[in-house]
């Protein structure tokens, strides 16, 4: 397993009271093919900035790769790859297309630079240097590139903190609607769970598992709606009050459809009780005209409904609800843990696992600590600070399952073009996270499967 690459000894946690932030001169990397340029721009520069040069197209590509500067000074007219078309490969390159590059050359051409700024330049300096103007636009450039980043890492936090709000929430009225009957504690927590795991052994990706789990916490909301004397009923209720029953799908979804962020919470909470054979509520609807996610989060309800304690039943034996539905995930759960009583989130056992909400955010996800040749400097420096090198590390461990399962799948199935694909992927993802040496193992096997290279790498070894 991918994950397994991870070694326990590599990760230090620090309060951020613990650790002392240093900071750093900017990098600049110059590229120019006349040693006098690169001198006088280095010299320039390095009074500010921390400043590298290297003198070919080649060079450039490569450095910027592997210092990740704040800005390139970039000639135009380089010999071989030329100016324009190292800024062109740079764009290409997800992991540093956003590095600002700033274009110099010897020519007063407003063509040149309109070419430049169509092509994605950030600026351009005029040779022979005027030392002041070289230094404050790299430096509003650097300044730009450092707010833009900036702004960027706390979207994508806000966004997270938002998420787990709307979660937790989610939970909160979950347990509201659970808790109107007693005999139903957790149950929406199961049916979620169980649906979550469902869809991941139908293949379905981290981010459809996330939205199926969140379907089924929300599918009984409209209970809310129903009253407490019917729904704690102990005996058979009548065909009026078995009406009102049915009526839970259809306040659910008119509950949740004024959440336009997710419209298929609504569609869970109105389909779930939907029949294949066309005999449910509200809609009767049939076969493949239910919402797929509708009727996973059917087959969880109905496997709980028989595995729990109600008003009406016991818990069914395995045997009989075996005969019923999930059948696989029965097989698989040889102790019958997955019950009211024995019930564990460990269920859902794909990428895409519940968020543990009470954690300590300076602490790393379980099984993190065992990348091998994990560089926690360079991680940190590709995700922007510390916090989110940390949430990055829990992001590789919950996408490592569905990498190992699809690299394999497509190998085995001779799918060379979209094993390329995963492990180009699998490429950039580890290299984000400093985990270099898998990173060259995922880049071998792209080179081998895009025919650039002969040799097969050890592809189990990353699996």
């Amino acid at each position: 397993m991918i994950a397994s690459l991870l070694p326990e000894d590599k990760l230090e946690k620090h309060s951020a009271a613990e650790k002392k932030i240093e900071r750093k001169a900017p990098k600049v990397l110059v590229v120019d093919d006349d040693p006098v340029i690169r001198t006088a721009a280095s010299q320039i520069l390095g009074m500010n900035f921390d400043v590298t040069s290297c003198a070919t197209g080649e060079d450039a590509l490569s450095m910027t790769s592997k210092l990740r500067p704040d800005a390139v000074l970039l000639d135009i007219g380089l010999a071989g790859m030329s100016g324009f078309e190292v800024l062109s490969r740079l764009k290409e390159d997800p992991e540093v297309r956003d590095i600002p590059v700033i274009f110099v050359t010897g020519e007063d051409s407003a063509d040149i630079e309109s070419s430049g700024f169509r092509n994605g330049a950030a600026d351009f300096v005029k040779k022979p240097f005027a030392p002041e103007v070289l230094t404050q636009r790299t430096k509003r450039v650097i300044e730009l590139y450092h707010l833009q980043s900036g702004l960027k890492s706390e979207v994508d936090r806000q966004q997270m903190r938002s998420e787990r709000l709307s979660l937790e929430m989610m939970m909160a009225l979950a347990k509201t609607v659970d808790a109107k009957d007693h005999y139903t504690n957790g149950h929406s927590n199961r049916v979620a769970i169980y649906s979550a795991e469902l869809a991941r052994r139908m293949g379905k990706s981290d981010a459809e598992q996330q939205q199926i789990f969140r379907m089924g916490l929300m599918h009984d909301i409209g209970k809310i709606g129903v009253s407490e004397d019917i729904i704690n009923k102990p005996g058979r209720l009548t065909d009026e009050e078995f009406e009102q029953i049915k009526r839970h799908t259809i306040i659910g979804s008119e509950i949740l459809s004024s959440i336009t962020e997710m419209p298929d919470l609504a569609t869970g909470a109105r389909s779930h009780h939907e029949k294949y054979n066309g005999s449910g509520y509200p809609d009767g609807l049939a076969g493949k005209d239910i919402p797929e996610a509708a009727r996973i989060i059917c087959c969880a309800d109905c496997y709980d409904a028989m595995t729990s304690t109600r008003t009406y039943s016991t818990p069914m034996p395995q045997e009989k609800v075996r005969a019923e539905c999930m059948v696989q995930m029965i097989d698989d759960d040889k102790d019958y843990l997955m019950n009211e009583l024995s019930f564990t989130e460990d269920i859902w056992r794909g990428s895409g696992r519940l968020e543990e909400l009470s954690h300590d955010e300076s602490e790393l996800h379980g099984g993190l600590e065992n990348i091998a040749g994990l560089d926690t400097e360079e991680g940190t420096k590709h995700c922007g600070g510390e916090e989110f090198y940390h949430i990055t590390l829990e992001a590789f461990a919950d996408s490592a399952e569905e990498y190992t399962n699809d690299i394999r799948r497509f190998i085995e199935a001779d799918d060379r073009q979209n094993a390329m694909i995963k492990l180009h992927s699998l490429k950039g993802s580890a290299r984000t996270i400093g985990a270099a040496e898998l990173g060259e193992l995922a880049y071998q096997g792209e080179m081998f499967y895009r025919g650039n290279s002969d040799e097969c790498p050890d592809i189990e070894a990353m699996l």
